[in-house]
């Protein structure tokens, strides 16, 4: 049986990498921090998790500071290293990469808030909600704050979309 496997890189510059099964590779997400040294790279990049030995060809750099070998080590997976099919099946299970932002944005947090609200059925629980924030692209502070700042106006809009739904309802 011909296994997956993905090429990782410690950091999106870094030179060297090293070979992993793709299921042994843990916590895909989109991301722009790199592991070790928090690095932040200057576009999204998927990130994810694999044990520091478990590498079939190659090596990633690390230190080992963070505890004794084997222990997990962030790693990142760049297009550029692997096949298209690997790359897809990939962004299949995590999503679009997040939306890149100028500075004359118009969709502020509470906007997008908002509309991931309205264009869902069932109630955001607050991870689900900070997790399209996330994707979408807003900071962690942006996120905090609007939620706090902005819960009347939040709770206000999805029991205003409730009401317009049971009320549609009602009328068939």
């Amino acid at each position: 049986m011909d296994e997956k496997t993905v090429w990782v890189r410690r950091q999106y510059n870094d030179d060297q990498s090293a070979k992993y099964y793709l299921k042994n590779v843990s916590g895909i997400k989109w991301d722009k921090i790199s592991g070790g040294v928090n690095a932040i790279a200057p576009n999204w990049s998927l990130y994810g998790y694999v044990n520091c030995q478990g590498m079939i060809e190659g090596d990633v750099a690390h230190s080992g500071i963070h505890g004794s070998c084997p222990h997990n080590i962030k790693i990142c997976i760049l297009k550029i290293d692997n096949t298209i099919e690997i790359i897809k099946e990939i962004i299949d299970k995590v999503g679009p990469q997040p939306r890149k932002f100028s500075a004359s944005r118009k969709h502020t947090c509470i906007t997008d808030i908002t509309d991931i609200l309205k264009d869902t059925d069932k109630p955001q629980v607050r991870s689900v909600l900070l997790d399209e924030l996330e994707r979408r692209g807003h900071s962690e502070t942006s996120m905090a704050a609007a939620i706090k700042k902005h819960s009347d106006i939040i709770i206000k809009s999805r029991w205003e979309e409730d009401k317009r739904q049971f009320a549609y309802k009602l009328k068939k």
